[in-house]
């Protein structure tokens, strides 16, 4: 797998190659009301297998509500597949739009250019199964549960402000090394989806946004205001584009596609019709 596909309208496709940019949008805004949530609900089922008692699983909601509540992701989603019915139809104009396919080598490198600039991006596949969810958290919770039960002053996540004793600097210390391991589960926040969105096959690149971090732009749609960061896409030694595919309603020539991408130095990209019979 060396394409990952995006799927959009005609529009959009015509902003992404004149701009050379591609736009990071908040997903807790988008059409999944879960987005952002399934690692507290493994969380919480961790905590009930395990019969944790109440003051840890107020801890543990405490800590995934501030975890929650502070972090978004602003991402672009992609497929693995470049041809796919429902994708066409719920993301690409109701099949008149264009998927874009991606070089993955390309969105690799965006990644670690911005890690290497401590921006907290990540490029993964999404994980959809319960048993799949539960490897990505568990050993992550096994930790948390670990300092959360060993907190002496039973103070959920209040660090203490004064070292008078041991108790307090063990207390302080515990906390902070709780933190620090819930930190673990920030990039797995946006990384996880119900089974029912596993005919999609996603990857996403998700840029972790703090609301306290000023990086961020907003836009709006019919109804919303929505955070989102771009990217530029120069061509490199690694083309960003080798594929596009027309949308089983899309009436542009394809030809006038070829033209567009060469007059936007976007070389060397296969242009085909998608072989979906709908309309």
């Amino acid at each position: 797998m060396n394409i990952l596909y995006h799927y959009c309208s005609t529009t959009a496709f015509h902003s992404i190659i004149k701009n050379k940019e591609i736009w990071l949008s908040s997903l807790k805004l988008s059409n999944d009301t879960m987005e952002g949530k399934l690692v507290t609900e493994t969380m919480q089922r961790f905590a009930k297998k395990d019969n944790l008692n109440n003051y840890s699983i107020d801890c543990l909601q405490n800590l995934m509500a501030l975890l929650e509540k502070n972090f978004d992701g602003l991402g672009l989603c992609f497929s693995t597949d470049g041809d796919l019915l429902s994708q066409w139809r719920g993301y690409s104009d109701d099949g008149a739009g264009v998927a874009i396919g991606f070089s993955k080598k390309y969105l690799e490198s965006i990644r670690d250019k911005l890690q290497k600039g401590k921006k907290q991006v990540f490029l993964d596949d999404v994980k959809y199964s319960t048993k799949e969810h539960e490897d990505q958290i568990r050993s992550i919770y096994d930790k948390i549960k670990t300092h959360i039960e060993f907190n002496p002053l039973n103070n959920s996540l209040k660090i203490p402000t004064t070292h008078r004793n041991k108790e307090e600097i063990d207390t302080k210390n515990n906390v902070f090394q709780l933190l620090l391991e819930s930190s673990k589960l920030l990039p797995k926040l946006f990384f996880l989806k119900k089974k029912a969105f596993s005919e999609e096959m996603e990857w996403r690149l998700v840029y972790l946004y703090n609301h306290d971090n000023d990086y961020c732009q907003y836009r709006t749609n019919q109804s919303q205001i929505i955070p989102y960061i771009f990217l530029g896409i120069p061509n490199t030694d690694i083309s960003p584009i080798e594929e596009i595919i027309l949308g089983p309603k899309h009436p542009t020539p394809v030809n006038v596609i070829i033209d567009l991408l060469q007059k936007s130095n976007f070389t060397d990209v296969k242009v085909l019709k998608s072989k979906a019979s709908y309309r």
